[in-house]
């Protein structure tokens, strides 16, 4: 592929915007059911800028979220996606050509690919030229998805009801759960009590479930938080485990909730045996580093990085000899993102393997389980109550933290839109 001119980029940009400016299908999916009522969680009919909408774009067991909630696009019958949708497997990488106007996806496992050359229009993979193009769409690049999927070795999935107006579809590999239409169903208004006993969508139940019993209750018409729309939760308890961490893991499991529980070698080796209970119950287990992430004269930014490699290692030797088990997921104390990447410590932990877990809100900071609860109950349900949300929630691990989870997990459990998720090698973590 020969580097392309000025002009002709703009001329191919130009032709794909106008493409993608009569694309179908670009929003999520309306549920299309009149009986509004008969729904919980389902918004006024009256107010149409606030109907209950369905993500009509899936990866893995979850909708598809990454930076932006970029939908499903369909035009001339063919379903396609956002380039970015494939990068997140760990073993597909999406390369871009430093000489040419293209890029290509591959599959490091098998070394199968596809390549787009944007500038002759051509697509190849490692058989043959195919018949498919790229779009812009939503200022990002869009590929045809089941042409990638057949080319890298993914499993593409479509759904088109015209019952209940929703057309989706998900990209995955053999290590998704549940099928395309489970999915819609778990993103889909759910039943009351009159229409529909079951309450708890699959994704709520087993082992990322948050509803005590299996069952949430339907919210009264007055509930404040009645029609708050979807959260997914992610809760973390730092510098574990402590002789607190055994009443909170009676906690998460009267919940029936998992979490990611990060630790420090000197606590592994104290509570050995809380240290296997934690895995035992299947929650995460990460490394707690406590080095400093700020130096002093003399002392390099190199030589913090590898100092907390080294204790991040030493830790994951002492997990290993009390739960033969080792952790890739890293929390560093006072460590902000900046400061990890300008000390190149955001890269030496990639390279060794290791995913740096940050957190969205920290309810350590609040000293009382009142004002702590009142905290999590604002940030989790009454911000951007129109919007869908993910939080990655922080807890010291304290005197007072099993009250605080107990009663911020009764008060999810009220609602069938509160989930609480348990993270793994597909979640996108927010930085510190």
């Amino acid at each position: 592929m020969k580097k392309p001119t000025k002009k002709i980029k703009a001329l191919v940009l130009s032709a794909l915007i106008f493409a993608a400016a009569f694309s179908g299908n670009v929003k999520s999916a309306q549920y299309n059911d009149a009986k509004f009522a008969n729904y919980v969680n389902m918004n006024n009919e009256s107010d149409s800028s606030r109907i209950y909408v369905v993500p009509n774009l899936y990866r893995q067991d979850a909708s598809y979220k990454n930076v932006k909630n970029f939908p499903l696009v369909v035009m001339n019958s063919v379903e396609y996606v956002p380039l970015e949708i494939f990068a997140m497997y760990s073993y597909i990488e999406v390369v871009y050509s430093k000489l040419s106007f293209g890029f290509y996806i591959n599959n490091t496992n098998t070394n199968n690919y596809i390549a787009f050359d944007l500038e002759t229009g051509t697509t190849t993979t490692a058989e043959q030229t195919v018949d498919a193009a790229v779009q812009m769409c939503y200022r990002t690049y869009y590929v045809p998805a089941k042409t990638v999927c057949d080319a890298v070795g993914l499993k593409f999935e479509s759904y088109d009801n015209a019952s209940d107006g929703i057309h989706a579809a998900r990209v995955s590999d053999s290590k998704a759960k549940y099928t395309l239409p489970e999915l819609i169903d778990m993103y889909s208004p759910k039943k009351n009590e009159d229409t529909n006993t079951d309450q708890t969508p699959p994704d709520t139940q087993g082992e990322n479930g948050s509803t005590q019993g299996g069952q949430t209750t339907v919210p009264p018409d007055n509930d404040p938080y009645k029609n708050v729309l979807s959260r997914n939760i992610y809760l973390t308890f730092e510098n574990c485990p402590d002789e607190y961490t055994e009443s909170v893991l009676d906690v998460l499991s009267s919940y029936n909730c998992k979490a990611t529980f990060f630790m420090t070698e000197e606590k592994i080796l104290e509570s050995p045996e809380t240290a296997r209970r934690i895995l035992v119950e299947g929650h995460n287990v990460g490394i707690y580093a406590q080095t400093a992430s700020s130096y002093t004269e003399g002392f390099s930014a190199s030589d913090e990085a590898q100092n907390i490699l080294s204790e991040i290692k030493s830790a994951n030797e002492a997990l290993k000899l009390v739960t033969k088990k080792t952790a890739r997921f890293v929390r560093i104390k006072g460590a902000n993102a900046r400061e990890l990447k300008e000390n190149g410590i955001e890269k030496l932990l990639k390279d060794n393997g290791y995913s740096v877990y940050g957190y969205t809100f920290d309810a350590s900071v609040y000293a009382r389980t009142q004002s702590a609860y009142d905290a999590l109950v604002r940030e989790i349900a009454e911000k951007n109550e129109g919007r869908a949300a993910t939080h990655h929630v922080s807890f010291s691990n304290g005197a007072l933290t099993p009250g605080i989870l107990s009663r911020f997990l009764e008060f999810c459990g009220k609602y069938s839109q509160f989930r609480t998720v348990k993270a793994d090698e597909y979640t996108v973590f927010p930085s510190l």
